[in-house]
């Protein structure tokens, strides 16, 4: 009778063989059937055969020893499963955009680097595609470039880049600027785009560089799906990101920044540490974080009112056109011209305005700031128009060049405004 234990970290065959003696081997396979086979008569101790003697008759051999057949050795000894040998179906999806970009080059690499995936970005600028992967390969990247953006039918001027952190089977990753920005800002944290660090990013990010994001609809714009309820603020706000990105690039050419992913990567380094304000990781440049500041006033400025202008053209009817293309069961009553002006859009507007007129000193300013500091919550287009001095506009261009080519002393003045901060708000 076979008994079959596990005796620190060793396999013990216990035999009880008929007649009372007692046999003991170790037994190095995984699988029972090994001690079974030690217990058989005629079994060596090692797994060979052993003959015994036997008298004659009833059809045995007269003379000799009974040969018997060797028996099959036992299975090798299989490892124990490792948690990162399981393969598990993840299903990716998500949405891609600065405006909606159709027909993007989607790349997915493992947390080495190593190449995933390639695909694409489809007619309503999403994708979706399951992946067999591996615990060990999380967390994964994902980058985007070329298409078609719906709202200026060029093709994107940057890179747009996002990252799942952990394994699961259904899992959302939604490329835009504000996801860009995030993953950027984290790998120059102490770790890189680890679960906290990728957090704190996006606190920096959308407090800071939100645009008016509204974490009500859209709690977080890399993981929260972009559907019929959302689509408007997702796409309205994304624009208005990457127009300030844009107009940053177009505003330093002379300067020496050379292309849109370089002032990402700047404003990366630069919010590493809170703000947008010339400080932060290596490679922060207080010169790009006082135009991109005076840049997204005169971006929040247009937004207020729904008149951001994108490459130089008033873009609402092509965003809203946009919308009905990937989106169609939206109405026209809840595109960009439903999407309000959140509190934080506000207080951004006011603060990139005030560091404006630090530098200009232009009453307009000082003016345009105190206003759009005192907003309340949601203040829609329709109720914004005329709120803010017509001279607003202008002087914001004036501030923009003198930020671009200005001295030093003017750099710090509007960067110093934005370490300061707002002022409560006025009441009277």
């Amino acid at each position: 009778v076979p008994l079959y234990f596990l005796l620190a970290g060793a396999r013990l065959c216990v035999c009880f063989i008929w007649g009372g003696a007692l046999c003991l081997s170790l037994w190095p396979s995984r699988r029972v059937w090994g001690c079974v086979f030690q217990c058989l008569p005629g079994s060596a101790p090692g797994g060979g055969v052993r003959s015994a003697g036997r008298g004659g008759g009833g059809g045995g051999k007269p003379t000799g020893e009974e040969a018997s057949e060797p028996l099959p050795p036992p299975p090798p000894p299989q490892p124990d499963p490792s948690p990162d040998d399981e393969v598990i179906t993840a299903t990716l999806s998500g949405s891609v955009g600065d405006g909606p970009i159709v027909g993007a080059a989607l790349d997915f690499y493992d947390r080495h680097g190593g190449d995933i995936a390639s695909f694409s970005s489809g007619d309503n600028a999403d994708y979706r595609l399951s992946l067999r992967l591996q615990p060990e390969q999380f967390p994964l990247t994902i980058e985007a470039h070329g298409g078609v953006d719906l709202v200026t039918n060029l093709e994107p001027d940057f890179r747009l880049v996002s990252v799942v952190l952990e394994p699961g089977k259904r899992l959302t990753a939604n490329l835009n600027p504000f996801s860009t920005l995030i993953v950027q800002t984290a790998r120059h944290m102490r770790g890189g785009p680890t679960l906290n660090n990728i957090a704190s990013a996006r606190t920096s990010v959308l407090d800071h560089f939100g645009f008016g994001l509204d974490r009500r609809t859209v709690a977080d714009p890399m993981r929260t799906p972009i559907d019929e309820n959302n689509v408007a603020v997702m796409v309205k706000t994304s624009e208005a990101a990457g127009e300030t990105i844009r107009r940053t690039r177009d505003a330093l050419l002379g300067a020496g920044v050379q292309s849109a992913d370089e002032v990402i990567d700047i404003l990366a380094a630069d919010l590493m540490d809170g703000m947008i304000d010339g400080r932060g990781a290596p490679g922060a440049d207080p010169r790009v974080a006082a135009v991109a500041t005076i840049v997204s006033g005169q971006v929040l400025v247009e937004s207020l009112t729904n008149e951001l202008r994108v490459n130089g053209v008033d873009a609402a009817a092509a965003m809203d056109n946009a919308i009905a293309l990937i989106r169609p069961a939206v109405p026209a009553d809840k595109r960009t011209a439903s999407v309000p002006m959140t509190r934080q859009a506000a207080r951004q507007a006011a603060l990139s305005i005030a560091a404006a007129a630090a530098i200009a000193d232009d009453a307009n300013l000082s003016a345009a700031a105190e206003i759009l500091n005192a907003l309340p919550e949601d203040v829609l287009p329709s109720e914004a128009r005329g709120l803010l001095p017509a001279a607003t506009f202008e002087a914001l261009d004036r501030a923009v060049e003198r930020a671009a080519y200005g001295s030093a002393a003017d750099i710090d003045l509007a960067n110093l405004k934005v370490r300061a901060g707002l002022p409560p708000p006025s009441t009277t």
